[in-house]
């Protein structure tokens, strides 16, 4: 009988969870006593292996020839991916053995920190792809390419001083891969691939690659740049190319499945934008973007704005940390009053200004969809605080959390908002750290807590409280 795909997954996650709190049994001395004994007498007595066994490791010897674990019994299934070698043939292993033991053993072999299954799917196949499709990108640098060897060098020259990553990755340069090891896993793995989180591609291999492989795909996270590079930055080796753009818009048009894009540090400016939204605006499946900490400015967001229309499926949207001024929120605010699907919005560390911020919080009078906004280290003052202060008043409002921490909002300003919360509040986190208030910030914080617990207590969402 052969087994399913993911089988086992359940009994395996269920084991390591109990693992982990189970108390240990103390043996009584008895029986500590009958054990020893009955060790001796195997010691010199030991009785040869069941014929079963025999056979099974005979199969795991073979199977890279004879893959022939379908006609395994269920319950020995187990036995045999134990005794199989992990330096299989991926396409054999992947295509062959649905054992989650095995796949664990895989991954710990790896010797990658914080393996979390409960973020691959709660299966030890998936996380392992993932995470070995991902090194492979990470790794791969192939000849005479955007980043010359003698700069790599270096970069990542060893020492005595050498750390792990965010990743639990040393970063020491590994040896590169080859190509034809990329696309042996790509192809294995298809099945198994549902998002990728790469923080560096210095290839620039065509993501076309990636897409036409990875049919799954549904969340992918991108950096092009170098890790641990300190003070030996090269510009040469950071940056989103006009290639690279051009093969990622043609993948945003033909994919089904992608649902979040990442981009963040790409150095990417309006002209990459605009090919990137070649891409976007045919998109239908992308409702969650980032594209953090680049070099967008006002021009670039009024091509963004137009993926905030009425038909817009984007439920979030990052542009934090770019150079957005005073036109970007007034393309934002008239974008927003028509919006009907956006939720979450980040602005932070951008240069709106005060009259920007009111040009958002104004759009927003009209919008009764967006929950989360971040509009934190803006310069925000009196408009803004006038314009939050009429949009949480605004029946329709959804607003559940804002942040306007770092910004320039008098005790004047603050005494504004809470005269509005006083009366009627649905918010559960408002952030005003960082401004110039004093007895206000208080009082909004101890309404806001209130508004918390009674949200927690009750179980249900903040739109109960309208």
């Amino acid at each position: 009988m052969q087994a399913g795909i993911g089988a086992s997954t359940t009994e395996v996650a269920s084991a390591d969870e109990v693992r982990r709190f189970k108390g240990r049994t103390l043996a009584r001395r008895s029986d500590e006593d009958a054990m020893a004994r009955a060790g001796r007498r195997g010691h010199h007595a030991r009785s040869p292996e069941p014929l079963s066994t025999l056979c099974l490791r005979v199969m795991a010897e073979c199977f890279a020839t004879r893959p022939l674990i379908n006609r395994v019994p269920s319950h020995q299934v187990t036995q045999l991916t134990s005794m199989l070698d992990l330096n299989l043939d991926i396409e054999v292993a992947a295509a062959n053995i649905y054992d989650e033991n095995y796949w664990r053993r895989k991954a710990l072999a790896e010797n990658w920190k914080h393996l979390e299954i409960a973020h691959h799917g709660l299966t030890w196949k998936q996380l392992y792809f993932e995470k070995k499709i991902q090194q492979l990108l990470e790794d791969f640098i192939p000849d005479e390419e955007l980043a010359p060897e003698s700069k790599l060098d270096d970069i990542y020259e060893e020492d005595e001083d050498d750390f792990d990553d965010e990743h639990g990755e040393s970063k020491r340069r590994e040896p590169s891969v080859s190509e034809e090891v990329i696309l042996a896993h790509l192809r294995a793995g298809q099945d198994y691939v549902f998002q990728l989180n790469i923080s560096q591609l210095l290839s620039h291999i065509d993501v076309h690659v990636l897409f036409r492989h990875l049919s799954n795909l549904s969340r992918f996270c991108l950096t092009y740049g170098v890790r641990h590079v300190g003070m030996k930055y090269d510009r040469s080796l950071f940056g989103i190319k006009m290639s690279d753009t051009t093969s990622l818009a043609r993948c945003l048009k033909e994919t089904h499945t992608l649902t979040t894009l990442a981009l963040p540090s790409n150095l990417i400016d309006d002209d990459l934008l605009r090919m990137l939204m070649s891409g976007l605006v045919s998109n239908e499946t992308v409702t969650s973007l980032d594209l953090s900490h680049n070099k967008i400015t006002n021009h670039g967001v009024r091509l963004i704005a137009k993926l905030l229309g009425p038909k817009s499926i984007l439920t979030s949207l990052d542009l934090s940390n770019n150079a957005l001024h005073v036109e970007a929120g007034r393309f934002l605010g008239r974008a927003l009053r028509r919006n009907s699907s956006l939720l979450e919005l980040n602005l932070r560390l951008n240069r709106l200004s005060d009259e920007g911020g009111s040009l958002i919080f104004e759009g927003l009078q009209s919008n009764s969809a967006l929950s989360i906004l971040n509009v934190s280290c803006n310069s925000l003052g009196e408009r803004s605080a006038q314009g939050l202060a009429t949009a949480l008043a605004t029946e329709h409002s959804a607003l559940t959390a804002v942040d306007v921490s770092c910004n320039d909002l008098s005790e004047e300003d603050g005494q504004q908002i809470l005269q509005v919360l006083e009366r009627e509040c649905r918010l559960v986190s408002l952030d005003l750290r960082k401004n110039m208030l004093e007895e206000s910030a208080a009082a909004i914080s101890e309404i806001v807590k209130k508004v918390e617990l009674q949200v927690k207590r009750s179980g249900m969402d903040a739109g109960a409280f309208k």
